[in-house]
């Protein structure tokens, strides 16, 4: 492995890991069962998804010739367009995971408040 690939490795999942983390911990220290297991299938779920995106980027950085910015020239296992479009969702994929994660994270407080509060 490069260093390259090691240093994206440790900024990319390293955030990723620790938001998962902290999204795992609010769902154990929840008292409504439907508000935990929503948060850990949303977490879990989550992480999968953008695992899964940092890989595409990581193995783009890692087999293709050009810059990821600018075109991947050539691949040695990867579509050229997968490759191309490998930072695009990375960057869109962030942005949905952030606005979901202040969505779930309002809406189980919400929740979580009716919960304690035994309103319906």
């Amino acid at each position: 492995m490069s260093e390259d690939l090691m240093w994206g490795l440790a900024l990319l999942y390293t955030p990723l890991t620790i938001a998962f983390l902290i999204l795992l911990g609010l769902s154990y220290g929840a008292q409504s069962p439907s508000v935990a297991k929503t948060i850990k299938i949303s977490a879990i779920t989550m992480f999968a998804i953008l695992s899964a995106i940092f890989a595409l980027y990581l193995a783009t950085m890692e087999t293709c010739d050009g810059g990821i910015l600018f075109a991947a020239r050539s691949c040695d296992f990867l579509p050229l367009q997968l490759a191309n479009s490998s930072l695009e969702f990375g960057i869109f994929g962030v942005m949905l995971a952030g606005a979901y994660t202040v969505l779930l994270l309002i809406g189980s407080a919400i929740f979580e408040w009716r919960f304690r509060r035994n309103i319906a």
